[in-house]
């Protein structure tokens, strides 16, 4: 029996019935050039408003596998020699699914809510380039951002990572690889119901909850999800830089605010990451949003508990990186 919650808000139950209803079939089912096409529309429909922020500007930079395109938002004009915080934004989509145009309202409210310089990250997707492909983008930009940053007016001490769902897996990634290389420094995570996980031997509560599909997901989903991104699957789900989970040591990790949602399969991989923060003496914040479900962050023109969220996660970001 899985965790008492609190009935679904009314929007979040309306988009949970429509999604029931709906005639296109699960994501383990779908062609992935298909689900590409339907996440893309989806996103213009329902991510909101698109944000007036003061200049964007798509850049390419040096990546492990060639050419890096990375889109940069800044909130208002700089004066000379100003250096303001910066968030290098790392979207979700399963590892296959979504790039920066999906995201792109989302890293717009960012800038202008938190205050600070977004750089979002259009890495390598599965399954034209399996794991570690997204892992080594993001760890790349990051050290451009550390690098080059002051050259677009970051501070490079004021450096944060931000990411939903498969984007959320990479940041804590990108933490990882950033403390066990001694740097580039970052002054916070910021994890939106991570995918924290590839296998199942951790036996979260909410996998076998809502990982029948009835509101959004499914463990097929996630079988799917893994056989594509993962070039062997059965060696690399247990890689920490595919399952951040089994890293095991979370000591010297950055501060993190972890947001979920209490109608969500990956619920419970975000909490128990935060317990395993706090047991490591990292200063965590977790936040869970109990009636409603997965795609709340990115669906705030549909959900107004999205856009309840993206203030959350901003009020956060502005403190962390003032």
């Amino acid at each position: 029996m899985g965790e008492e919650l609190p009935p679904l808000e009314p929007q979040s139950r309306k988009f949970a019935e429509q999604m029931r209803g709906s005639s296109m079939p699960p994501a383990h089912e779908t062609p992935y050039e298909k689900s590409r096409a339907a996440m893309a529309a989806s996103a213009i429909l329902l991510s909101g408003p698109r944000t007036d922020v003061y200049r964007t500007e798509d850049r390419s930079i040096d990546g492990p596998g060639g050419a890096l395109t990375i889109r940069i938002y800044w909130p208002r004009a700089l004066q000379d020699g100003e250096k303001i915080g910066g968030v290098l934004f790392l979207h979700g989509g399963g590892f296959y699914l979504g790039n920066v145009e999906t995201h792109d309202v989302v890293a717009r409210d960012l800038c202008r809510d938190a205050g600070v310089i977004v750089v979002s990250v259009d890495y390598r997707r599965a399954p034209e380039h399996r794991f570690p492909a997204a892992v080594e983008d993001c760890h790349a930009a990051l050290c451009w951002l550390a690098g080059h940053g002051h050259e677009i007016g970051v501070d490079r001490d004021r450096i944060g990572v931000c990411g939903d769902s498969s984007g959320g897996t990479l940041t804590v990634t990108t933490c990882l690889l950033a403390r066990d290389h001694q740097g580039p420094k970052i002054s916070c995570q910021v994890v939106v119901y991570g995918l924290l996980t590839l296998q199942d031997a951790l036996h979260l509560p909410s996998r076998a909850q809502f990982g029948n599909g009835e509101y959004f997901g499914s463990l097929k989903d996630l079988e799917y999800v893994r056989n594509l991104y993962l070039a062997d699957p059965d060696r690399d789900m247990d890689n920490p830089l595919a399952s951040p989970l089994l890293a095991g040591n979370l000591g010297a990790l950055p501060p993190a605010l972890v947001v979920t949602a209490g109608y969500d399969m990956v619920r419970d991989d975000n909490r128990y990451y935060a317990d395993q923060l706090r047991g490591a003496d990292v200063p965590v914040e977790y936040k869970c949003y109990a009636d409603t479900l997965h795609p709340f962050y990115l669906f705030a023109g549909l959900l107004d508990v999205g856009r309840d969220a993206r203030r959350f996660v901003a009020d956060y970001v502005r403190r962390m990186l003032a």
